[in-house]
């Protein structure tokens, strides 16, 4: 083999080493959820309208809409094609006649078609089309309506549903909403059936759960896979391999879900008065929120991973008491958001890159312990909390590590905080009766907002530990008491000479190691090239 043929096989060899090398330090596995829809049936005969709007029965003779407004032969709004950039692309209030859309195409506009103050007449939505709109079919005030075979691609909501009811929504599909395909937010007696859902799925408002036993929810599917809807049933058994696109419960108890893939979808699991339930090793992620639940007690969440959840929090719970939180993985979402209720434990979660770790409101007797939580926003944060006891976790790299508000009698001992931008630990105002030690802070307050690692302006608090006379370790002391920032001017009068944690020690990441191996071969490249022109001009 000649020289040449040698050179050009060594160049290619090691060009495809650099890509090699690139492709195992950066590579991520995304799952995109391909969500599959329905071809389109693109009407040929369309005909090309200005965006409507019927404030009165008189406007759909105005319009020159064929029918008579009567039940048997309603005013047909049909065959449209309506690409605007305005508020409404249909646009129907206050009438009392019986009409039907049908058969148009929307495109372009906020909302494709909203009903407004329509009650005990027959107005039907069917077999529709809208895409690029933020929202599709928009129910104000709207009784006895029906919403059939349409088809819909909404950034936001698909169809939502306010102070509406006795409305029937069939055989729809909705897919990649940011919120939710069918957001329930009216009176009872909708039913809900046979409607297709992709990256999308059923929205209920937490005002209106105690009513979600009068809704009819069958045969509907998120992503290909069943909603499983179960209300007034006991000892229920959720464990078959990713069988459920979404689960909806009312007034279930001792419920296990395991073993199901909730992502890309509304609402992982939506509940209301079920207790004693058991959800573990499942999948969420992409949802609007992972788990809602409402007055439902007794919860143990433990190994689950919630990935990706940007626009609401992972886990919402309200009022519901005595739940466990147990061991699960967080990323890229706003994670546990808990308000009003008592005896909450929180232990061994792993937060990475996420909003706030844990916010809790409302709540009395907490105890938040081995957590570890990298790169987020806030640890934990908490408004008008009594009794919570914060000890063994490790806040890395944090904006904040510990925030409280309006909260009385916590005990933060045996935690890490590290190089928190803004501060490690800040009481805020009418936060009382709090007591800190051996605690480790190393390199916080990155922004310099304070002169020392924690703020305190809140009342009667201490920062050490009165029986064994013992603080916290803080790696910029000196000697004597360590001045807490605030108004109320307290003081660790102990501190620690050394560590009660060991701290982390900054490891290189992928791309800063790329670059120590990418960099030296990049400029090896030309050099060698030029050895080699030198080596044939001899």
């Amino acid at each position: 083999m000649s020289k040449s043929k040698k050179y050009l096989i060594n160049l290619a060899l090691l060009i495809s080493s650099i890509f090699f090398i690139l492709a195992i330090l950066n590579s991520t596995i995304v799952s995109t959820g391909e969500i599959r829809s329905e071809d389109k049936q693109i009407n040929p005969n369309y005909t090309s309208h200005a965006p409507i709007e019927i404030i009165s029965d008189d406007n759909f003779t105005d319009y020159g809409f064929p029918g008579e407004g009567t039940d048997t032969n309603p005013y047909r709004i049909e065959n449209l094609y309506i690409q605007a950039e305005v508020a409404y692309g249909i646009n129907i209030k206050f009438v009392r006649m019986h009409f039907v859309v049908q058969n148009c195409l929307i495109e372009d506009v906020s909302t494709g078609i909203n009903l407004y103050g329509i009650s005990w007449n027959s107005c039907r939505i069917e077999h529709n089309i809208m895409t690029q709109v933020s929202k599709g079919i928009h129910v104000y005030s709207v009784t006895n309506g029906t919403i059939f075979h349409n088809t819909i691609e909404a950034e936001y909501t698909g169809v939502d549903i306010e102070s509406a009811g006795y409305l029937a929504i069939i055989n729809n599909t909705i897919s990649d909403t940011m919120w939710s395909g069918i957001n329930i937010d009216g009176d009872a007696g909708t039913i809900i059936t046979g409607n297709k859902f992709y990256n999308s799925g059923i929205m209920v408002s937490t005002s209106l759960m105690s009513s979600l036993d009068t809704y009819t929810i069958e045969n509907n599917l998120v992503n290909d896979k069943p909603v499983g809807y179960f209300k007034n049933q006991d000892d229920l058994d959720l464990t078959t391999l990713n069988y459920y696109g979404q689960i909806i419960l009312y007034n279930c108890q001792r419920v296990t879900i395991s073993n199901q893939d909730l992502r890309y979808s509304t609402i992982g699991v939506l509940a209301y008065q079920c207790n004693n339930m058991v959800i573990y090793d499942c999948d969420f992620g992409y949802n609007y929120a992972s788990i809602l639940m409402d007055s439902s007690d007794y919860l143990y969440v433990h190994n689950c991973e919630f990935k990706h959840n940007p626009q609401w929090e992972a886990l919402r719970l309200i009022y519901c008491d005595n739940c466990l939180l147990y061991e699960n993985d967080f990323e890229d979402c706003y994670a546990f958001y808990i308000f009003y209720a008592d005896n909450i434990t929180i232990r061994g979660n792993y937060f990475y890159d996420v909003g706030n770790a844990m916010y809790l409101c409302g709540l009395s007797y907490i105890t938040v312990y081995e957590n570890l939580v990298i790169e987020s926003n806030c640890g934990v944060q908490t408004s008008f909390v009594d009794f919570v006891e914060i000890y063994d976790n490790k806040f890395y790299q944090n904006y904040y590590g510990v925030e409280l508000t309006d909260s009385n009698n916590a005990t933060i001992y045996s935690n890490l905080f590290q190089e928190s931008s803004a501060v490690a630990i800040e009481l805020e105002d009418s936060t009382e009766n709090c007591t800190i030690y051996h605690n480790t802070f190393v390199d916080n307050v990155l922004m310099g907002f304070y002169s020392s690692q924690a703020y305190d302006n809140g009342i009667n608090n201490i920062w050490y530990n009165k029986t064994l006379q013992e603080g916290n370790y803080w790696d910029d002391w000196t000697s004597g008491p360590y001045d807490i920032d605030g108004d109320a001017g307290y003081q660790d009068l102990y501190p620690l000479s050394s560590p009660t944690i060991t701290p982390f020690i900054p490891e290189y990441n992928n791309s800063f190691m790329a670059s120590f191996i990418i960099i030296p071969i990049l400029v090896f490249i030309p050099s060698f090239i030029q050895r080699r022109k030198k080596r044939k001009l001899s």
